[in-house]
């Protein structure tokens, strides 16, 4: 029994069962250690060999120190023995080549003869994984048998009547290939997101076929146990319906191998890639789950990798790792890297019998070597150390990142991006992975001059220094004169092309706008590396270069106020330094004359003035009137005013001569607003300091209206005040000048004690009511006002009022006019009260609605599918309808293009390319801003971006703006009713099951 060969037909057949007490070597203890550094210069495979002596008379595996009998007859003793477990390592099928096959439980001692399989040579077993359960051992199992004449037997096992009768329950004969080719591999897999009876997935390989049968969702079946051979169902309706690719002949073992990326999973997880022994070499590739159906192919993306040896010493066997291939050709192992096709290690096992089988345990995915007398385990160490090499080679500059595992990795593949952009001519992009690489500063600054590319420059400075973890004052500086030279070459654009009268064509127009950005991009690089640079170096280059808006930004930075106000006093922006002096002025920066008397510098006002009136002349034959000075702007512009008022409320100055000047200014400014005047005559209305006389002439000369009034009050001139007012036409100022008459009295007898007697107010103020009244009949014709007012005062009777009236027999006309009022006002006030009501209510209601959309949500459990494709519903964007469907996004859209008409087809395939579209501008956007610049996309026009950090982020919040409502608009069209309960679904009733084109066929087989 030292004949070991075709030990185990199938990749992944090996799992715990067949080692779970193997001793763990030193070196595989390490791998999972992430913080263990790891040479590169050590291999990443490695073989250690482990002990494995069989008996003679029996067939013995030792488990745990427990050995397991095969009751196998003694003239049978050279037959070639093959052993399949299931993934969990319960269930063993123990095949000979003489067709004797036994079954065996692992908590059996000896495994029982399976009678009705005799004569039946199995090549390969399919588990069917489904059925496994969460116990730690079940009972029964189900099972594909590939045979060596092309048969599929479908077999139930039950461990529970060992060794009875029904211990093989069901043997049932499924499938015949058509050529009668010997099975070498068969696996039976489920396809994620669909439901259990329509998910099945089984490949099967042949040594030059690749069979694959996928489960049509039209066609369910149920895989319950109890049900007769539901596997000869699944293969009468795929007789004609199935996938096979054929590579070279039968000079090849045929052997197939799964690789499952998220085993830890189980075996349930389904494989995500494949490998397959043929006779021109290794075929391998990746695995696709979406919509496929009966005949149709998994296989995304494949490739083959020749055989680097002898045909006539092929490969006996193959295992997939997630990025190597290790074969088996008969004393030797081979890894082959699937990324590259380059043989990464290849040793020869010393034993003097060939190796057997490759084995792999995807439980705890170790693999193993088999030989007649010993175990051999293949020991991975870090199986991506080296792929960042080889993503390197290929230029997949981001997955080689992603797998870098130093900085001093991650530096080379940066200098070989950046190199690789800068031969292609991107060189602002190059200047950015320069950037984050240990290039040079010199070497890589010289690049770019001998390009004249003196922005890439500026970008790659700019973003080493933020690299540094220690700034460098030389580089900073350095920095500094970039940016000027950069800002003087835009300013040399843009005077050549700006004309005499101040024109300026498309490239000055856009150099002005590129200046703009840049000087913003300037401030803020002083801003943020002020601490790292010489004041008096960099003061001198930026006066070198006249940019005087940069020097007062730098000196504001270094909290030099003197030299500002000295700056401004320079370029005689007097109001700019008074602004700095008052705000961030010293004591020593003001006045030294602590006496100084305002009165006497009256002379230096008025000669002052002489100069501001003349320049508000010039002004105003410029303007097209008067009225567009502010009156911010006019107080702001004549600093005689300014420091008047200053004197005036802050110093309390009591000159006569000081307050007469200063309301003279006031009452001759260009503004028609008397919100000054007013102001000045208010404050000192108690207490008057100016002349009133004067100070009322100024006002009547000016036609300062309101002013005058308010003096004439002053003056108790109050009937003056009022016919002041009624002569402009303004009865509200009339009245307000009768109030003031009010509050005079009230505040003369309870304070002041006036000599005027209650009478005479009372007196003067009817007197006051009578002249507005007046006016308002007898020039305005206004009776409604009249009457309004009369109902105001208790001064004034009706009988008062029909003195002024004109026509004493048409007295009528005044009833109607105050039923007409009495009536309005009823109506407003019923009015009123209706919209009141109204707003209640409205009220009310929203309130409600509002309430009711918070309270609004769906809960969605973790395992709830997608009712189209039936994956899981969290791993993407969902729709939730109020019915509890949930859709992916993208299958929904899908449905719905099926179902829609063709306009609505083409806004929806319109509203994708959009988003598309506008997701695609924003990479953009993202890519030019790299490392926190606004670099621009350059184009043919050589334009430059015409926006600052400011205004990228302005650009990217439009974009998801327009993003937004393109996929509202989506939305609308997609998600307007749920497709399985709604019109769409409804409408689908007329449809037939059967396609009579399609699917003729099926409808012939049914004719009688």
């Amino acid at each position: 029994m030292n004949d070991y060969t075709n030990l185990s037909s199938s990749i992944e057949r090996t799992s715990k069962y067949l080692i779970p007490s193997l001793p763990t070597s030193p070196r595989n203890s390490s791998i999972l250690d992430p913080k263990q550094n790891i040479d590169d210069s050590e291999e990443i495979f490695s073989l250690e060999p482990v002990e494995f002596n069989s008996p003679s008379k029996f067939l013995a595996l030792s488990v745990e120190n427990d050995t397991v009998h095969i009751p196998l007859p003694s003239d049978h003793a050279d037959s070639v023995c093959s052993i399949y477990t299931d993934p969990n390592a319960f269930h063993s099928i123990i095949a000979y080549s003489n067709g004797l096959n036994f079954y065996y439980h692992n908590t059996w001692d000896t495994a029982i003869l399976l009678a009705p399989l005799k004569d039946k040579i199995i090549s390969s077993v399919g588990w069917f994984k489904p059925i496994f359960t969460e116990t730690p051992e079940p009972n029964s199992a189900s099972a594909l048998l590939g045979l060596d004449n092309g048969k599929i037997i479908h077999v139930e096992l039950n461990s529970n009547d060992k060794p009875g009768k029904k211990t093989l329950k069901l043997a049932t004969e499924v499938f015949q290939l058509d050529d009668h080719e010997s099975i070498q591999s068969l696996e039976i897999e489920s396809f994620p997101g669909r439901s259990l009876d329509t998910n099945t997935i089984i490949f099967l390989t042949t040594k030059n076929k690749f069979y694959q049968f996928i489960q049509d969702q039209d066609y369910p079946f149920s895989n319950n146990p109890s049900i007769q051979a539901p596997f000869t169902t699944f293969f009468k309706i795929h007789n004609k319906r199935f996938y096979f690719l054929e590579i070279g002949d039968e000079n090849s073992q045929g052997k197939l191998s799964l690789y499952r990326k998220f085993h830890e999973f189980g075996a349930g997880s389904t494989p995500n890639s494949f490998a397959w022994l043929t006779e021109n070499g290794v075929y391998f590739g990746s695995l696709s789950y979406g919509s496929q159906q009966a005949g149709d192919s998994l296989i995304e993306t494949a490739n083959i990798i020749p055989y680097d040896f002898d045909q006539n010493e092929a490969a006996s066997n193959l295992i997939l790792t997630e990025f190597h291939i290790i074969l088996l050709t008969g004393k030797r192992v081979q890894v082959i890297s699937r990324l590259n096709s380059e043989v990464v290690f290849e040793k020869t096992i010393e034993s003097e019998n060939c190796a057997l089988q490759l084995a792999v345990d995807s439980i705890n995915r170790t693999y193993w070597v088999l030989t007649p007398t010993e175990l051999i385990e293949i020991v991975v160490q870090d199986e991506t150390r080296d792929l960042w090499k080889i993503f390197l080679q290929q230029k997949k500059f981001e997955s080689s990142i992603k797998y870098c595992k130093s900085d001093q990795q991650k530096s080379i593949v940066y200098r070989a991006q950046a190199d690789h952009y800068f031969d292609t001519k991107r060189f602002l992009l190059s200047a950015t992975y320069y950037a984050k690489s240990n290039a040079k500063v010199e070497e890589v600054a010289i690049k770019y001059l001998n390009q004249r590319d003196i922005t890439s420059l500026k970008t790659f400075l700019y973003n080493k220094l933020l690299s540094l973890s220690k700034k460098i004052t030389l580089l900073a500086t350095w920095l500094v004169q970039v940016f000027l030279v950069m800002l003087g070459l835009l300013d040399k654009t843009i005077l050549t092309g700006t004309t005499a009268q101040g024109e300026m064509d498309p490239s000055a127009a856009s150099a002005k706008e590129e200046r703009d950005l840049l000087v913003e991009e300037f401030h803020l690089f002083l801003d943020t590396f002020n601490i790292y640079l010489h004041p008096k170096t960099v003061l001198n280059f930026i006066g070198s270069y006249a940019r005087n808006d940069s020097l007062v930004h730098y000196l504001y930075l270094l909290k030099d106020y003197p030299a500002i106000i000295e700056h401004y006093l320079f370029e005689k922006n007097y109001k700019k330094s008074l602004k700095v002096l008052n705000k961030n002025g010293s004591p020593e920066d003001f006045y030294r004359h602590k006496n100084l008397d305002p009165e006497k510098l009256i002379p230096a006002f008025i000669e002052y003035e002489s100069v501001n009136v003349s320049e508000e002349a010039n002004y105003s034959k410029t303007s097209s009137s008067l009225n567009q000075k502010s009156e911010g702007s006019q107080a702001d512009s004549n600093q005689a005013l300014r420091y008047l008022e200053f004197a005036v409320y802050q110093l309390m100055s009591q000159s006569k001569v000081l307050h007469n000047y200063f309301f003279s200014l006031l009452v001759k400014q260009n503004t028609k607003s008397e919100a000054k005047i007013l102001e000045f005559l208010e404050f000192f209305s108690e207490n008057p300091v100016c002349n009133l006389e004067y100070a009322l002439s100024l006002c009547l000369k000016y036609n300062r209206v309101f002013s005058a009034t308010f003096i004439y009050s002053l003056l108790d001139c109050h009937e003056d005040s009022v016919a002041l007012a009624l002569k402009i036409g303004d009865v509200e100022l009339a009245i307000q000048q009768i109030n003031k008459l009010n509050e005079s009295r009230d505040f003369g007898q309870d304070i002041i004690g006036e000599t005027i007697t209650e009478s005479r107010n009372i007196e003067m103020e009817k007197r006051l009511w009578l002249q507005v009244l007046k006016y308002l009949i007898q020039e305005k014709n206004d009776l409604a006002r009249a009457i309004e007012i009369l109902k105001k005062t208790n001064l004034i009777t009706v009988q008062d009022l029909l003195v002024y009236y004109p026509n004493f027999d048409s007295i009528g006309d005044l009833k109607d006019v105050l039923c007409e009022t009495l009536d309005d006002y009823e109506q407003q006030v019923n009015n009123l009260h209706m919209d009141m009501q109204e707003s209640m209510k409205n009220a009310s209601l929203i309130s409600d609605e509002i309430r009711n959309i918070n309270s609004r949500y769906a809960i969605i459990a973790e395992n709830e599918q997608c009712q189209i494709c039936f994956q899981p519903a969290l791993i993407k964007e969902i729709y939730v309808f109020p019915c509890q469907h949930v859709f992916h996004c993208d299958c929904l859209t899908r449905k719905v293009l099926v179902s829609s008409i063709r306009i609505n087809a083409k806004k929806i395939r319109l509203l994708q390319a959009k988003i598309a579209d506008i997701s695609k501008k924003r990479r953009e956007l993202k890519l030019a801003n790299i490392g926190g610049l606004f670099s621009g996309i350059q184009k043919k026009s050589k334009a430059q971006p015409k926006d600052s950090l400011t205004k990228v982020d302005e650009l990217v919040k439009d974009l998801v703006n327009l993003e937004l409502k393109s996929r509202k608009e989506l939305d609308d069209i997609v998600a307007r009713e749920c497709v399985l309960c709604g019109e769409p679904n409804i409408k689908s009733i007329a449809i037939p099951f059967i396609d009579d084109e399609k699917d003729s066929d099926l409808v012939a087989s049914w004719s009688l």
